[in-house]
């Protein structure tokens, strides 16, 4: 799609390599993982991927998965992205704060580098970050080890961004018979010229693979995070109203969650977090939870972290039971999506 810009360049390569310490391979087959997280075993386990062609993180990315006491099957999982830090080691204590109540969550964590802040703060790193977390959790959902259907996003300040962007940017709009037929449409002289299929100029061309490109997320939340509009190009294929169409069916049921800070909140978060609340609903149709506290700092609170394990854990309220709620205004209600 040409809704998204890359300052890295149109065409983004895939990944080329996956590893975990020791030293061995992680792929989609669950005989490939090291023995520990093939069984469950509680732990930390350091993975790190190498990017093809990296616009920044030429060394690759790493990340530390966490698989808590008690879990004996694929679970879900919580991705979580760090703020503002040249430190290239934060993210093995980044996501700390999760690891005490993970077990009785029976919840996995997977922390990864933010190679944003990383690269000197070059915005265009944050694509490559979006394509490690993708490739990672893909590979780890269909090893069997995350349930497919309950990875959530997160970050804080910076980190919240990249959860953002990974979020927006992953959803495979071409699931969508509609969409496929005014993609084949509106690029068909492209498409043409590069000799390609529909489907195979989508996912090679206009995205950096299925893999690397794409996944289902349940949900994000963003702890006081950043968020610019510039970075989104302006999209030729579809308008605010269509692709609201195509959200409400590929997006049904995503849990949305931003916090920002009040008078101690960092000056520029205290902008963007309502940037990205309108820009959620405007562009995309997205139903969000939004939380403003008058006196938190920039920081990640307990009220914070209660507002991740409600959305990671907690059942969603459904239409039907809010409108067993309220009968009488129930014919006034806009149909649920």
């Amino acid at each position: 799609m040409k809704q998204w810009l890359n300052p890295g360049g149109r065409i983004i390569a895939g990944v080329a390599l996956l590893s975990l310490s020791p030293m061995r391979m992680l792929t989609s087959s669950a005989a490939e993982l090291p023995a520990g997280v093939r069984d469950f075993k509680a732990g930390k386990y350091t993975l790190s991927i190498q990017l093809e062609k990296p616009n920044r993180a030429k060394d690759g990315i790493e990340a530390e998965l966490f698989i808590p006491p008690g879990v004996s099957g694929p679970t879900p999982a919580i991705v979580f992205v760090h703020g503002n830090s040249r430190d290239k080691k934060y993210y093995r204590r980044a996501a700390n704060f999760m690891l005490p109540v993970a077990p009785a969550k029976k919840v996995m964590v997977l922390s990864v580098q933010n190679w944003w802040p990383l690269s000197g703060d070059h915005l265009d790193a944050t694509e490559d970050t979006r394509i490690a977390i993708n490739t990672l959790v893909n590979r780890l959902a269909a090893a069997g080890v995350f349930q497919p259907n309950q990875v959530y996003l997160s970050g804080f300040s910076a980190g919240g961004f990249i959860a953002m962007v990974t979020l927006l940017k992953s959803v495979d709009f071409y699931k969508d018979e509609g969409f496929r037929q005014k993609f084949a449409t509106a690029r068909a002289a492209e498409i043409e010229t590069a000799k390609k299929s529909a489907e195979d100029y989508y996912y090679t061309v206009e995205n950096p693979g299925r893999e690397a490109g794409f996944f289902s997320y349940a949900g994000v939340i963003s702890f006081k995070g950043n968020f610019y509009t510039k970075y989104f190009a302006e999209d030729t294929l579809l308008n605010d109203d269509e692709r609201k169409q195509y959200t409400q069916k590929l997006m049904a049921g995503t849990r949305v969650v931003l916090t920002v800070g009040g008078d101690q909140e960092a000056k520029d978060v205290k902008v963007e977090v309502p940037l990205c609340r309108d820009f959620l609903k405007k562009s995309w149709g997205l139903k969000l939870d939004y939380h403003e506290y008058g006196d938190d700092v920039h920081d990640i609170t307990k009220t914070d972290q209660d507002h991740l394990w409600a959305m990671a854990t907690e059942p969603a309220v459904q239409p039907a039971a809010a409108a067993a709620v309220l009968p009488a205004v129930k014919e006034t209600v806009p149909p649920a999506r």
